[in-house]
């Protein structure tokens, strides 16, 4: 039985903007328009690290498991909080004052973009 996904299934808080699936695979195009990501990170976690924590005042970014899995909680103060388990070839975008936390669920790897630069001295990452 084949199972067809949406792009919610690969990125739960926005849709992709175009999804194909045919014969060779699935092609999806996270972002079409003028968004232009200016820092992009990759990283390697254990089992169990947990990341974030935070949010930022001007920054957007898109965080993707390459291999593993991790469970992501996203929420504004004073609101509740959004759980998703993010698997494999999936993501999930993170906007502006949207405090994020990361706990890698297994031996993990993934591509972080980030809208704007890492700035020392004009951090834009505040502490929940």
């Amino acid at each position: 039985m084949k199972i067809k996904r949406t792009a919610e299934d690969y990125f739960p808080t926005r849709s992709a903007a175009y999804i194909r699936t045919d014969a060779r695979g699935t092609f999806i195009e996270i972002i079409n328009g003028n968004d232009a990501w200016k820092s992009i990170n990759w990283g390697k976690m254990k089992k169990g690290a947990v990341m974030g924590n935070h949010y930022h005042k001007k920054n957007t970014a898109f965080f993707s498991i390459l291999q593993g899995e991790a469970r992501v909680e996203v929420w504004k103060k004073g609101k509740k909080k959004q759980s998703y388990r993010i698997r494999q070839n999936q993501g999930i975008f993170f906007m502006p004052y949207d405090i994020h936390t990361v706990t890698f669920l297994k031996p993990s790897s993934y591509l972080l973009l980030k809208k704007n630069k890492f700035n020392e001295s004009a951090k834009d990452i505040f502490a929940e």
